[in-house]
């Protein structure tokens, strides 16, 4: 059985919650997370919610890298999804990390998984 990806995902807790809210803060963040990873970034786009919040997606070679943060509540979701080999947990690790997160809950999830498949890698 072969599968075409992995999803990682991360809820942190108990994280710095100006930083959550501070998108010139956020961006490089995800952009070094993406580095760390082993990623070849291709773009970045963000947007900001009102009063509070937003999100952050990194397009990477390998898929994607993205954060939702909620800062009224300390909270953020990391997705980390990739067809290729990347350090995912020390990007994961990363992220938790520079946000001061107090808890980290990490999932990983086997994509478009098929004896059909053949073993993939990224162009």
């Amino acid at each position: 059985m072969y599968d075409l990806g992995n999803l990682i995902t991360a809820d942190l807790e108990g994280c710095d919650r100006s930083f959550l809210n501070d998108l010139r803060k956020m961006k490089p963040l995800m952009l070094r997370a993406a580095k760390v990873a082993g990623a070849k970034v291709v773009s970045v786009d963000a947007h900001r919610f009102k009063p509070y919040g937003l999100s952050v997606t990194v397009i990477i070679s390998e898929s994607h890298i993205a954060i939702h943060s909620w800062p009224e509540h300390g909270a953020a979701a990391v997705d980390i999804f990739t067809c290729g080999d990347l350090k995912t947990r020390e990007a994961t690790e990363y992220v938790a990390s520079q946000l001061k997160a107090e808890n980290c809950k990490t999932r990983k999830q086997r994509r478009c998984t098929s004896k059909h498949y053949r073993k993939h890698k990224p162009t």
